[in-house]
């Protein structure tokens, strides 16, 4: 029970969570985060604590690889598919928490700011890039990119406001958000 809500925003991106555990009838008001920095990414998790911890602790973030005379870096997307995601599923299993049913894997949902861009890992661990400049996962979902819809045009200049907006948004209707908002920023290279 989360909501985590990224946004890009002119050469940054701005990446909110909120701050309780829930099992849907009772609170937790945790001092762990749900979003933490990783070198030059910002992850923020929903589906469980541990997977975070396990994110944050224990993977080690693969070398972005570069190609061609110029040594230009492989596309973000490629480098994320290709080799971020296989060192996930081996640190996930490694650590015990990589789920299996029928010899299929899946393991649980969160969003990485890299380089610009923002991506969605699914359960599946398929890499997902919306179209818009924002996305949100987690039970406050569907408040949250609602509400970065409908402030696009009144409030386009005011990234952060947008951002708590949306957690505003998604603790008000969900009963799975709430706490206080951590919100971290990081600069596109």
């Amino acid at each position: 029970m989360t909501c985590i809500v990224a946004l890009r925003h002119a050469n940054r991106i701005y990446m909110g969570a909120d701050s309780i555990g829930s099992n849907g009838y009772s609170v937790i008001h945790r001092k762990d985060k749900k979003l933490f920095r990783k070198k030059d990414m910002i992850i923020g998790y929903t589906s469980s604590y541990r997977m975070g911890q396990i994110i944050q602790y224990h993977l080690k973030l693969p070398t972005h690889k570069k190609v061609g005379k110029d040594g230009e870096l492989i596309d973000t997307h490629e480098y994320m598919v290709m080799y971020f995601i296989p060192e996930l599923q081996k640190t996930l299993e490694k650590q015990q928490w990589l789920k299996k049913h029928n010899e299929v894997a899946s393991g649980g949902v969160f969003l990485v700011a890299y380089m610009g861009e923002i991506f969605e890992i699914d359960s599946d661990f398929q890499v997902a890039i919306r179209h818009d400049e924002y996305n949100s996962v987690g039970c406050g979902e569907e408040y949250a990119l609602g509400s970065l819809y409908a402030t696009e045009d009144f409030c386009y200049n005011k990234p952060l406001e947008r951002v708590k907006y949306a957690l505003d948004a998604a603790s008000y209707f969900s009963a799975g958000v709430g706490g206080d908002h951590i919100i971290e920023e990081l600069e596109n290279k």
